[in-house]
């Protein structure tokens, strides 16, 4: 295999870790808000997975504080 093709199935292979990393946060944030809410609107869903990482990390450390399902309104 040439160096090129070395580099571009690294870059592929790490591309694809990272978005598992980030599909995989997503899934524990909607199975943690599911267990304290019982059921999640699914606009929500639609829109926790679409949000960043650093939001989903925010909000993973303040579930504890959420009171109300519709506080999630404000990563939105």
């Amino acid at each position: 295999m040439t160096e090129i093709g070395k580099m571009i199935l690294e870059d592929g292979m790490a591309k694809g870790m990272e978005k598992g990393r980030a599909e995989g946060k997503v899934e524990l944030l909607l199975k943690q808000l599911t267990k304290k809410f019982k059921k999640i609107p699914e606009e929500y869903k639609k829109k926790i997975k679409e949000l960043p990482d650093e939001t989903l990390e925010i909000i993973g450390l303040e579930i504890f504080d959420i009171e109300d399902i519709k506080e999630l309104e404000k990563y939105f």
